[in-house]
């Protein structure tokens, strides 16, 4: 929590991105692990396209 608040204070929002990983226990669930300050990724999976 000390980390993010520091980096949240340094960071300029609307150009940086940080992306922090807990690599906790092996287990799974590594998308509730996963945390971003800064900037939001644009969604980059594929689009379908029908023709």
């Amino acid at each position: 929590m000390e980390l993010i608040a520091a980096l949240t204070g340094l960071i300029k929002h609307d150009q940086d991105r940080i992306m922090i990983i807990d690599l906790g226990p092996a287990d799974g669930g590594a998308d509730d692990r996963i945390e971003f300050i800064g900037v939001r990724a644009e969604d980059s999976s594929p689009k379908a396209v029908i023709v």
